[in-house]
């Protein structure tokens, strides 16, 4: 595992403000794993286990997601071809993510 990289005011207070008002119109639903205690959105090109699109995934990213996803894509050398947003409840556990290649 690589270790992690902190990045000061990657994100200003003023954008993350934004982006959690933003929260409110996004089309969040159940996870089909876990139900109504964690739920979902999904922006971008698909990606799941076993192919094909999620229920209610949407093709393209949130514009006002695309400054974030281009900063997080310059410093991961990566692409941001695909956003998952998670709302829990206290309740829920967080879990690893299953990749298929392991």
């Amino acid at each position: 595992m690589r270790s992690s990289e902190h990045i000061a005011q990657f994100i200003s207070k003023e954008e993350s403000d934004g982006l959690y008002a933003a929260l409110a119109s996004f089309p969040f639903v159940p996870n089909e794993d876990t139900g109504d205690y964690e739920h979902a959105c999904y922006f971008g090109k698909s990606y799941t286990l076993y192919g094909g699109p999620r229920p209610a995934e949407q093709p393209d990213i949130q514009p006002i997601l695309l400054p974030l996803a281009k900063r997080v894509a310059e410093a991961a050398h990566a692409p941001a071809n695909y956003i998952q947003i998670h709302r829990m409840k206290p309740a829920a556990d967080v879990r690893p993510t299953k990749i298929p290649q392991g």
